[in-house]
C-alpha cells in the first residue's frame, strides 16, 4: 500500500519494489524513464531519493491489464492523459518531479544521476533515442524493466 492508503497501480513485481528500495542510498539522484502512475517512484522516494520521472502520460490499452489487476474502478480511456492520475498517486510523497515528454523525441537536457531506471522502450524507435541520450548519465545502476521485452536493445546500447 502506498502511504496514503491507496494502492498505485503498477506494472512491477513485489521483487522488483524491494530490489528498487535495497538498491537506493537517501540522497540518491533517480532518473526514471517511464514511471506510469508512480508505483516505481514510491519505491525511490520511501528509500530517500529525489526522483525526475520522464513520461508520455498517455493511456495505452495495455495499461488496462494492470489498472484492473489492482483496481475495481475503471481505468482511464486510451488516449486520456493521466499525468493527474499520477500526481494524485504520488501526493503523500515528497521529492518527487514528473516531466510529461515523448521520449522518442525528446533531444535533452539531460543531468547525471545515480539511477536510471528505464520502463519506457516499448519500441526500437524510442530506445534509439533513450540509450545514447540517458544511458550514459547514470553513475551507480542502470535498471532496465524492458531489456527482455525488446532484445535489439541489448545489440544496441553497446555500440552506442
Amino acid at each position: 500500500m502506498s502511504r496514503s492508503g491507496s494502492k498505485i497501480p503498477g506494472m512491477i513485481t513485489d521483487d522488483e519494489k524491494v530490489l528498487l528500495k535495497r538498491l537506493t542510498k537517501p540522497g540518491d539522484r533517480v532518473t526514471e524513464l517511464g514511471c506510469f502512475l508512480g508505483l516505481s517512484t514510491s519505491c525511490f522516494l520511501e528509500a530517500g531519493a529525489r526522483v525526475d520521472s520522464y513520461d508520455l502520460f498517455r493511456w495505452e490499452q495495455y495499461m488496462n491489464q494492470a489498472w484492473k489487476r489492482d483496481r475495481s474502478d475503471d481505468p482511464p480511456q486510451v488516449g486520456q492523459n493521466f499525468l493527474p492520475l499520477t500526481e494524485k498517486f504520488l501526493a503523500p510523497y515528497k521529492g518527487s518531479n514528473l516531466h510529461p515528454l515523448n521520449l522518442a523525441t525528446y533531444r535533452g537536457p539531460v543531468f547525471e544521476c545515480d539511477i536510471l531506471f528505464v520502463d519506457a522502450i516499448k519500441a526500437h524507435y524510442i530506445g534509439e533515442n533513450v540509450v545514447p541520450l540517458f544511458y550514459r548519465t547514470a553513475q551507480r545502476y542502470i535498471i532496465d524493466q524492458d531489456f527482455f521485452w525488446n532484445p535489439s536493445l541489448y545489440a544496441y546500447m553497446w555500440t552506442w
